[in-house]
């Protein structure tokens, strides 16, 4: 029997993509894009079918992957996910801390704008790519465990934006 996975999502490149900011004062993006193969994986690329995402019971928004660095939660109705027709999407109320502060900063001087997130792989399926000369692994199932605003993320396509309060 096959055990499950859990992956952490997050990549060491970095493409640019301009910032974009609204009024509502939340950090806010897509965390996971659907039909869209992540970059190298170590020999393999990952690709995540449309509505194939099950949004967990207790989901923690975090600063690079790190538990210490809490950006908001479901529980608490400070992190809200949604699916949408291109992929996950996600908002976050920030807190008054010196994290979100600094965070707000660095994505200000657009130094990060994109998002990650560790999913338990549940049912995958897996194709060579001619186009992309390498194996994919379609995930069929997953659920997400935690999503983290990031530098260098897995999937480029992410995004993350925010707007102070007015």
């Amino acid at each position: 029997m096959r055990t499950r996975e859990i992956e952490t999502y997050q990549q060491v490149q970095l493409p640019g993509a301009p910032l974009a900011a609204d009024a509502s004062g939340a950090l806010h993006g897509i965390c996971i894009v659907w039909d869209t193969p992540s970059l190298d994986r170590g020999g393999y690329r990952d690709l995540f079918a449309p509505g194939s995402v099950h949004i967990g019971d207790d989901v923690c928004a975090l600063l690079s992957h790190d538990s210490a660095m809490v950006l908001g939660r479901t529980t608490a109705g400070t992190l809200k996910l949604a699916g949408q027709l291109v992929g996950v999407g996600y908002s976050i109320d920030l807190p008054d801390t010196q994290v979100a502060r600094d965070l707000v900063t660095s994505m200000k001087r657009g130094d990060i704008h994109q998002c990650s997130f560790t999913a338990e792989i549940l049912e995958e399926d897996w194709n060579y790519s001619v186009m992309l000369r390498t194996p994919v692994r379609t995930v069929l199932a997953a659920e997400l465990l935690e999503i983290s605003i990031v530098p260098m993320p897995a999937f480029p396509q992410t995004s993350a934006m925010v707007s102070e309060p007015a």
